[in-house]
């Protein structure tokens, strides 16, 4: 089970970055009284690196207010691509 007690959603999607060609990088929404800061970047980053292999653990998470769905409430991860910029 990935649920972090500080996140209330989250999907994850394609980010281009130069060196690699496209890392993974998380979309999650916090919950309330959660702050999106570096200690809770790694905190969740650990968290997950301790339950899948390395290789497939976000390398970014982008904290936000809300994940763009369909109307029957899918994640819309084509939107969150259109969403990036190139990383350096």
């Amino acid at each position: 089970h990935l649920a972090h007690e500080a996140v209330s959603e989250c999907c994850v999607a394609g980010a281009p970055e130069r060196d690699r060609g496209n890392v993974v990088e998380a979309h999650a929404v916090l919950n309330a009284g959660s702050t999106g800061d570096e200690a809770l970047t790694k905190a969740f980053q650990d968290h997950i690196k301790a339950m899948i292999a390395p290789c497939k653990h976000p390398r970014s998470i982008r904290f936000r207010d809300d994940l763009p769905k369909t109307p029957p409430g899918e994640d819309q991860r084509f939107k969150l691509k259109d969403m990036q910029v190139l990383r350096k």
